[in-house]
């Protein structure tokens, strides 16, 4: 069995949960399609084999002909064909266009949390602050709790919230060794 035959399932059903992910969110903002973002797509080793998955699919084979009176311990070179040249330069691009879709689901699925995630809204400061943060400036009678996607563009996050958001990922960095 080789790996081109092994990748084809993977190809075939992980394209259709990634398709299916990343156009339901495009239409729905829900927890369940959060979820599979962030299973499916961005740096998830899911995704990360599904790629190298297609890439092993998407690649061509190119075959070196040794020449019949070939010896393997001599310095004589072997003239490789043209299309032995081709299937370097389409690897490479698969490769690169590889990195360039784990790096934008990667961005698509934070921004898409941040749109599922619900916030405490201060209008009159311009201000949104994150639940249970501790945040001494969070009145929740005085404010309305909405998504992200329901926050506009010219709102920011509290500098208290801010902090503790820092101090989280620091110390979820530092507790994952």
């Amino acid at each position: 069995m080789t790996l081109k035959k092994i990748s084809k399932p993977v190809v075939v059903y992980g394209s259709l949960i990634v398709g299916a992910s990343l156009l339901l969110s495009f239409l729905f903002h829900s927890s369940f399609v959060c979820w599979l973002l962030n299973w499916f797509t961005g740096t998830s080793i899911l995704f990360i084999v599904y790629i190298v998955a297609l890439l092993v699919y998407l690649d061509r084979q190119a075959d070196v002909e040794l020449p019949w009176n070939y010896e393997w311990d001599s310095e004589q070179r072997i003239e490789k064909p043209i299309q032995y040249k081709r299937t370097i330069v389409l690897g490479s691009i698969l490769m690169f266009l590889g990195i360039v879709v784990v790096i934008v689901t990667n961005i698509h699925r934070r921004q898409y949390n941040f749109e599922c995630d619900t916030f405490y809204v201060d209008k009159s400061r311009m201000v949104y602050h994150i639940p249970n943060s501790g945040c001494p400036f969070i009145q929740p009678d005085d404010m309305e709790l909405e998504h992200g996607y329901e926050i506009e563009n010219d709102y920011s996050l509290c500098p208290s919230c801010k902090d503790w958001e820092d101090y989280a990922k620091d110390a979820s960095l530092h507790d994952r060794f």
